[in-house]
Order: structure tokens, then C-alpha cells, then sequence
């Protein structure tokens, strides 16, 4: 099978893992939701900003270096196994013996046993870094879905299950624990490569010296992705913090289904395609077009029904969380622009730029949250979307300086998706009014959401045919790939 139908192979199984992944946690976090208040929520979701943190520093970076690799030998996956277990427990430790020191200083006696518990999580993860590397670089993207569909199953059942047994907060760290314990047992089984005592000093040293920009764009990009739930908790409190993440979590779910997980699948593929820059150029934005196609429409539809969605979901406990959902549903397009933009320029070894691009995009987040928070939630949320909207033209500019790709093109791609995409949100609104006098709410959700899809489809099949070719023959490849698989 030639690059091109593994590459589209490996991104329809990677958004199929992200989907299916998102959808069962999304069951789960919707039972989970209803035994927990605003405050448990927050001190879980700032503990959990503490470990994507410092995540950074243990499996990104020296997975992605495993992935970039032309080639691998045994010595150094070893020497990167040992590596990244060894960081991963100095790390652990650091973690665990500043829970205290935090807590006190946040005033929130709750988050110390949090983090503790996030530190030793962090190890387990650790134990199947490489595995999962290997599996990213040889694209074997199906295994990576089952054994993601089968974790996060667990992990789910889990979770409820303390929730049920009066777990409170802690159901939530149970739904993690078992996740990547299991996950990590079954990457040792897919990948079947094991770690041999080896280790070479100067394998370490080269890693180490070739790992230190993917670390710091890492921590750039988490540190742009999770710096406004840090900043609400200190600035606002866990409760209104709980709030906000509720709302941020959806919108986690769906930007993972949608955009994270192709630009992943997507790194691979640039990857092997930044020396021949034409074809590099055509998959970018081959990719713009068919990822907006599915992402725009979800996330316009989000902000249209997320004060309904909220309480329908959550309860009326949470109905806050609507309006700060729907702010930041709006801000699909952007984050769709980043996240394939950034995959394309790290394959082509734009570390430095980037890191720059992830830090300045932090530090604004940081100073909208600051000026907006005299002014509520709300105000938050609008400032943080609307500065990710402001970083488009320069994410754009980086792409076109590396891969002389013409903005206007990009710009192109996308407009008439969003187009599309607004006469849908018109057409929903305009069924959600008629259908208000005469249904219960969770009906005229249903009747919204039925019409949105139908009136996007056609309006599509109407103005964009090659968007539904682009679509049809990417399902027919997955489709022809199962059916060869299952004549084996």
C-alpha cells in the first residue's frame, strides 16, 4: 500500500479511535457529572492541568523523536524506554512532594491527594510511551484504536462505579487509573517489543540534545491549551473553575474527534512528505478542506444548541456551563487552523518557530484572562476565543514562509465550508423556534440537530460536490482496507 492510502488510513482510524474514545468517556463523564458539584470538579481539573503538564516532559517528547526517526535500532528504544521511566519517576516525585506546598498556597486542602494520586498515573503512563510511539510511527492506527476503545470502556465502568459506591471526586481519578493502566498493558501487547537492559550513554545524550525543542513546544502548546483553567483558579476559584471546564471538556471532546486526532495521524504523513514540498503543499490542504468539512458544521452547531444541550446532559445544576460552551464552540475555526498548520510545520522542523508561536499565544491568554475577569466567566471565555481568532493570519504567514503556501488558498479551503456552516445555524435556529410551542426540550434538540445535518448535506451536495468525492472516497478506502483484512 503506497504513502497515501496508509496515510488516509491511519487518519480514519485515528479519528475513529479519537471519536469513539471521546463518545464513551463523554457517557461517562455525563453520569459522573451528576455526582459531583462545581468545586470537586475544578480542584479535579486543575490537578489534571498539573499532570498534562508534565506529561511533557515524559512521553512527548521522546515518542515524537522515535516517530520523526528514519530509522530505529534496539539500543535506542531501549536507551528511550529506560530514559523516559526514569524522568517520568523524578518527575512523579517532584509532583507528589509539592501536592502539600499547592494546596496550601491555593487554599484548597482537597487538591493535595489529587495530585499525589495524578503523579503515580503519570508513571504507569510512562511504562508504554515507546510502545505507543512504535505504533504511531509503523501508522498502525487500527491497533491504537481498539486498545484505546477497550481502556477507555473500562475506564469508564470504573469511574461510575465509584461514583455510585459515594466515590465523589475520586471516581473521576478511578476512570484514569484503570484507562492507562490497561492502556498500557495493551500498547506491551500490540507493539510486541520489549525492553532489553541496554542502555548507551551517548544514545541518551544525542536524544536528549535532539528532544529539547520537541519538550519545549510541548510545553509551549500545553501551556497555550491549559493556562486559562490555571489562571480561573486562581483568579476566579475551583467552582467557577468547574464550571468553565465543564463547558472546555465538551469542547475538548469535540475538537479531539474532529481536529486533534488527524493532525496527529496527519504528523506521520507530513513527515514523510517534507522532502517533496508540491505534495506536501496538496495534503495540507486536502486536509483543510475535509477536516473543515466535519469540524465546522459540529463546532457552529455546538454553539447553537449548547443552552439546551447543558442542562439536558448535566442537569440543571450546570446550566451556567451553556453560554460558556457556545463562547467557546465558536472558536472551531481557529483551532482547526492551528492544529493542522502546527502538524505541518513540525514535520518540516519548525520547532523554534512554533515554541515562539505556543508561548505568545499563552502569555495573551494569560493577559485576556486577567482583563476580562472583573467582568465574569463569560467575559473570560469571549476574550480567550477571540484571541485565538486573532492568531489566525499569523499561523497562516508561518505556514506560507515554510511551505510557500498562498493565504488566500487557505482562506479559500475554508470559506466556503463556513459559509455552508452559517446558512445551517440560520436554518436550525428558524426549526428550534417552530418546533418550540409544540415538543418537550430534549425533542426539539433532535428535530435541530436531524434538520442541521440535513440542510448541511445539501447545501453541500449542492455548492461543495468534491467535498462529499473528497469524503466518499476516504470512506470507501477504510472501507475496502476492512474487507481485505477480513478475507485474510
Amino acid at each position: 500500500m503506497d504513502l497515501r492510502n496508509r496515510g488516509a488510513l491511519a487518519v480514519a482510524f485515528s479519528v475513529g479511535e479519537t471519536v469513539g474514545r471521546q463518545l464513551v468517556s463523554l457517557v461517562a463523564f455525563f453520569v459522573l457529572a451528576r455526582f459531583l458539584d462545581a468545586e470537586q470538579f475544578g480542584l479535579y481539573a486543575f490537578a489534571f492541568v498539573v499532570y498534562a503538564v508534565t506529561q511533557c516532559l515524559v512521553d512527548d517528547a521522546v515518542g515524537e523523536e522515535i516517530v520523526r526517526r528514519r530509522e530505529v535500532d534496539p539500543i535506542s528504544l531501549s536507551t528511550a524506554f529506560w530514559s523516559n521511566l526514569l524522568i517520568a519517576v523524578a518527575v512523579a516525585a517532584v509532583m507528589a512532594g509539592a501536592a502539600p506546598i499547592a494546596a496550601a498556597l491555593l487554599k484548597a486542602p482537597g487538591l493535595a491527594p489529587l495530585l499525589t494520586a495524578q503523579a503515580g498515573i503519570l508513571v504507569i503512563g510512562a511504562l508504554g510511551g515507546i510502545h505507543q510511539a512504535l505504533l504511531r510511527r509503523e501508522l498502525r492506527n487500527r491497533a491504537l484504536a481498539v486498545r484505546s476503545w477497550i481502556a477507555v470502556t473500562a475506564g469508564a465502568a470504573a469511574g461510575i462505579g465509584v461514583a455510585l459506591l459515594g466515590g465523589g471526586v475520586w471516581s473521576l481519578i478511578a476512570q484514569q487509573l484503570v484507562e492507562r493502566t490497561l492502556g498500557t498493558c495493551l500498547l506491551w501487547y500490540s507493539a510486541r517489543w520489549r525492553p532489553s537492559l541496554l542502555w548507551s550513554r551517548g544514545e541518551a545524550g544525542a536524544m536528549a540534545g535532539r528532544t529539547a525543542e520537541i519538550v519545549g513546544l510541548r510545553l509551549a502548546m500545553v501551556g497555550s491549551q491549559y493556562i486559562d483553567r490555571g489562571a480561573i483558579m486562581v483568579v476566579l476559584g475551583p467552582s467557577l473553575l468547574g464550571i468553565y471546564s465543564l463547558a472546555a471538556r465538551i469542547m475538548d471532546a469535540v475538537s479531539a474527534a474532529f481536529i486533534v486526532a488527524t493532525s496527529v495521524a496527519l504528523l506521520s504523513v507530513f513527515a514523510r512528505l517534507q522532502d517533496d514540498l508540491p505534495r506536501l503543499r496538496a495534503t495540507y490542504h486536502g486536509a483543510l478542506r475535509l477536516i473543515a468539512a466535519v469540524a465546522f458544521p459540529a463546532f457552529l452547531g455546538l454553539a447553537m444548541l449548547a443552552d439546551q444541550l447543558i442542562p439536558l446532559m448535566f442537569g440543571e445544576g450546570w446550566r451556567q456551563a451553556g453560554p460558556i460552551l457556545a463562547i467557546l464552540a465558536l472558536n472551531g475555526a481557529g483551532l482547526l487552523v492551528v492544529q493542522i498548520s502546527a502538524a505541518a510545520l513540525r514535520a518540516t522542523g519548525e520547532i523554534r518557530a512554533l515554541v515562539l508561536l505556543y508561548l505568545a499565544g499563552a502569555a495573551a491568554n494569560l493577559c485576556a484572562i486577567l482583563l476580562a475577569a472583573p467582568g465574569g466567566l463569560a467575559a473570560v471565555a469571549s476574550a480567550l476565543a477571540l484571541r485565538q481568532l486573532l492568531f489566525i493570519p499569523l499561523v497562516v504567514w508561518m505556514v506560507q514562509r515554510r511551505l510557500d503556501v498562498s493565504p488566500g488558498r487557505v482562506y479559500a479551503d475554508l470559506a466556503p465550508v463556513l459559509l455552508i456552516s452559517g446558512m445551517m445555524m440560520v436554518a436550525v435556529d428558524g426549526v428550534g423556534t417552530g418546533l418550540a410551542p409544540f415538543g418537550p426540550p430534549a425533542l426539539v434538540l433532535v428535530g435541530q440537530v436531524v434538520a442541521g445535518m440535513l440542510i448541511y448535506t445539501a447545501a453541500t451536495a449542492l455548492f461543495r460536490r468534491e467535498l462529499l468525492r473528497d469524503a466518499r472516497l476516504s470512506l470507501g478506502l477504510l472501507a475496502g482496507r476492512r474487507a481485505a483484512v477480513a478475507a485474510k
